[in-house]
């Protein structure tokens, strides 16, 4: 059972980590016209089942270290939070355009899966290592993800309307607000724990 206190430091890892799938569904949307919901359901499952996967992965190997490392382990989490979430802040600040653009268009997601599949991948990575965050903080893994996940799927299947709607402006905004939220919350567990341990 998830406390209060830990369900919503999940869900903000977990809105946090999706703003970042929000995006790259969001630009799908400012180009699909006649299959939305199509796209929206198949985003949603995609993304939401990557980041199931990815946190698991990344807790299992980060537990195993957290035995070696217990001592710093605060530090190594608020590490990991802060260099993702300052990467994803670059990277919507500064990135002139790449592959995540160009999804959506006409063709059938049956011919793009491929692309979408890539896509899935690479903005589940930044989940492996929260997953390894995860172990540090002593969190119910099996919980977290589920609850990344879900929230995952429901911010993908969001962002294809949503970006119909306000278009490729969306992408930079989410990216920097999903950063600075995952650098707030290092930073939270950084001090809690130099203040109160």
């Amino acid at each position: 059972m998830v406390a209060f206190s830990q369900f919503l430091t999940i869900g903000a890892i977990g809105i946090s980590l999706s703003l970042d799938t929000f995006s790259v569904s969001a630009a799908a949307g400012t180009k699909s016209k006649n299959r939305s919901l199509k796209l929206a359901i198949f985003l949603g499952i995609l993304f939401g089942a990557f980041h199931v996967i990815m946190p698991l992965a990344g807790y299992f190997a980060g537990e195993a270290a957290r035995q070696m490392i217990n001592n710093i382990d605060h530090w190594i989490a608020f590490g990991l939070l802060a260099y993702i979430g300052g990467k994803m802040v670059a990277e919507s600040l500064f990135s002139k355009g790449d592959d995540k653009d160009s999804i959506g268009g006409s063709l059938s997601i049956r011919k793009e899966w491929k692309t979408y599949l890539s896509l899935a991948i690479a903005t589940s990575i930044d989940a492996l290592a929260i997953g390894a965050t995860i172990a540090f903080l002593k969190l119910p893994i099996v919980e977290s993800s589920l609850i990344i996940g879900g929230i995952t799927a429901i911010m993908s299947f969001s962002g294809v309307y949503l970006g119909r709607f306000f278009g490729e402006s969306l992408k930079r905004k989410a990216g920097i607000l999903g950063g600075l939220v995952l650098v707030a919350i290092g930073l939270k567990i950084l001090v809690e724990h130099l203040l109160f341990s």
